[in-house]
C-alpha cells in the first residue's frame, strides 16, 4: 500500500489577478529590453528600485544577445511594484520596456 505523499500549501486568500510571491521573493518580468543590453545594465536600472536578490537574463546561444526579457527577484513586495511602475512603459537603448509579475493568481 502505497503512502500518500503531503505537500505543504501556503494560504491563498488572494483575488483574482493578485501577484503570488515565489518561494524567495516577488519575482518581476520585463520584457522589450534591446538585444545588446548587458546585465549589469538591467540589473542596476532594476535596482533603483530596491534591493535586487537575483536577475536572470537569458542569453541566445547561437548570437550571444539576449533574448529581449529579464527576471528581477525583490524581496519586498513594495520594491516589486515600484519596479514594475518605473520600468512599464520605460525607453531604455530605445525601445520600450513592458513590467509585470511574473506570477499571478488566474483570472
Amino acid at each position: 500500500m502505497e503512502e500518500e505523499e503531503k505537500y505543504t500549501r501556503l494560504e491563498d486568500n488572494s483575488a483574482a489577478n493578485e501577484p503570488i510571491k515565489s518561494v524567495e521573493g516577488w519575482i518581476v518580468y520585463v520584457s522589450g529590453i534591446h538585444p545588446e543590453a548587458q546585465e549589469d545594465d538591467i540589473y542596476d536600472m532594476m535596482s533603483e528600485y530596491g534591493k535586487l536578490k537575483n536577475l536572470h537574463l537569458n542569453q541566445d546561444r547561437r548570437t550571444g544577445s539576449n533574448k529581449g526579457y529579464a527576471l528581477g527577484e525583490y524581496s519586498e513586495v513594495e520594491h516589486a511594484k515600484d519596479a514594475i511602475k518605473g520600468l512599464n512603459g520605460f525607453k531604455f537603448l530605445g525601445k520600450e520596456l513592458k513590467a509585470d509579475f511574473a506570477f499571478k493568481h488566474p483570472v
